[in-house]
């Protein structure tokens, strides 16, 4: 690509945090070449394609460092019945999904956040990782891959249930077997053969234990009687995976919980530091924050999966790098991140009772340089400048909602702006989006192959019903 965006109010999200007008940027191939006056950049360029960004805001394109696969086609699924969604979810993703399955997820979920202006994604496979077979993280990945876009996927061991039994289909007949950790860690090993390789350049594989420590309790603060030591098994797990994101350079990604970081800290083997990425917190000690601080590691928050305190505000003021995170997409979350930043401010608000607090830059920080830095990649993503990957969201700033915008065009991306209002999208100097319609895939294709195989799995499932809920609120009580 020979481009330059013009016309455009450029938000840059550079280390001064500039918002410039009057000024253009030049890419050349993948790579911004130069940002710099509109008229200067017009005589220099004179040969460049003209990209229009009159009453455009242009950004750094979105990072979500985390989400599901296998999520995005069951969506709804058990919510407002008596069943628990995580049940339901789990039973498809582990003994009724198939490489078709985890192939129109990738697709629909890639177009899902290209069309929102997320450029990069994390997406672990399945709610824990789906990790016996690598066929099922190669199919969302090539998803990704074929729809232009950046992802991370997140694979590894799972929880602490060893051998797991899952369903696996051959000529298109099912039968259940049981995999071991070793064949999930072996599984891992070949995604990172597989995609470390230079015709893969979009695609990362990061390795991905289900949670840190997978002998306690996996959501929410482990009691303090259950923290008094490390099993050998969590040792060894904890061991063999940073062994395995060291072989390949990769980082790694997990979900966390109160007690478990300052119980984790006291090993050796601690899955802690600057490529390493936390996902929840939730129920952190003071105590534990300042080692996320000391050890810089990052953490991934999501205010749509819980109704749990995750002290945003506290590992701020300890300078821990926050990426904000939309944990997307069942039960009920998006992949918009422009309304995830305001429901965490929403929250702060309620929380230390001042609406003044929280400024918007800083929500805009977590989904763009924080995000990259959660990734190591913020040499090449999460700015706009010169050097940098071509990654770049043009936002439609003309609307009822979003007007008047130009003296306060970041107020109104964070406090009023949604994934909707996304107008055109570019990776690495490829556009994938123009005027909301992506460009490289057939939307209606996508969409309906998706919604057949997620009835088909659903079915097979003998899960039907829990899409179909007779009467509105019907599971809740009065």
């Amino acid at each position: 690509m020979e481009g330059l965006f013009v016309g455009g109010t450029i938000v840059t999200m550079d280390e001064n945090r500039r918002v410039l007008r009057g000024h253009a940027i030049a890419v050349c191939g993948e790579k911004i070449k130069e940002i710099g006056p509109e008229k200067e950049l017009r005589e220099k360029y004179n040969h460049f394609q003209i990209i229009d960004c009159t009453n455009h805001c242009v950004l750094p394109g979105l990072i979500d460092c985390h989400g599901h696969s296998g999520h995005s086609l069951l969506k709804g699924l058990s919510v407002d019945t008596i069943h628990n969604w995580g049940d339901s979810v789990y039973q498809i993703q582990f003994l009724y999904s198939d490489e078709e399955f985890w192939a129109a997820d990738g697709r629909l979920a890639a177009m899902d956040r290209l069309k929102n202006g997320v450029t990069t994604s994390v997406s672990v496979i399945g709610c824990e990782p789906r990790a016996d077979k690598p066929d099922y993280a190669r199919e969302v990945a090539l998803g990704y891959e074929k729809l232009g876009a950046r992802a991370v996927i997140g694979v590894g061991p799972g929880s602490a249930e060893w051998p797991k039994k899952v369903g696996q289909y051959q000529e298109g007949k099912r039968k259940e077997v049981y995999a071991s950790w070793e064949d999930y860690m072996n599984s891992t090993e070949a995604l990172l053969q597989e995609f470390g390789k230079e015709d893969h350049e979009r695609i990362r594989i990061f390795v991905t234990p289900f949670t840190v420590l997978p002998d306690k309790p996996t959501w929410g603060r482990t009691a303090p009687e259950r923290c008094h030591c490390l099993t050998a098994f969590e040792k060894m797990q904890m061991r063999e995976v940073k062994r395995l994101a060291a072989k390949y350079d990769t980082g790694i990604h997990s979900d966390a919980f109160g007690n478990l970081i300052h119980l984790m800290a006291m090993a050796e083997e601690a899955l802690l530091g600057p490529n390493v990425l936390l996902q929840h917190c939730h129920d952190l000690s003071m105590d534990e924050i300042r080692i996320l601080a000391q050890t810089k590691t990052n953490v991934g928050h999501s205010p749509e999966s819980t109704v749990r305190y995750c002290p945003y505000a506290e590992m701020l003021a300890e300078h821990v790098n926050v990426a904000i995170t939309s944990d997307g997409t069942a039960p009920r979350n998006g992949y918009d991140l422009f309304q995830i930043m305001r429901k965490i401010q929403m929250l702060e608000h309620y929380r230390f009772d001042d609406i003044n607090y929280l400024p918007v830059g800083t929500l805009l920080e977590g989904i763009t340089v924080n995000a990259a830095r959660a990734l190591g990649m913020e040499k090449e993503i999460g700015s706009l400048e010169d050097g940098k990957d071509a990654d770049i969201v043009t936002v439609s700033m003309d609307k009822p909602h979003l007007v008047p915008w130009e003296d306060m065009p970041v107020h109104r991306l964070v406090l009023d702006a949604n994934g909707h209002d996304v107008d055109q999208v570019w990776v690495k100097g490829r556009q994938c989006v123009d005027k909301r319609k992506l460009l490289l895939a057939d939307e209606d294709q996508i969409v309906r192959e998706a919604d057949r195989i997620a009835k088909r799995c659903v079915g097979e499932a003998g899960l039907e019903g829990e899409w179909n809920v007779p009467v509105w609120r019907s599971a809740y009580r009065y």
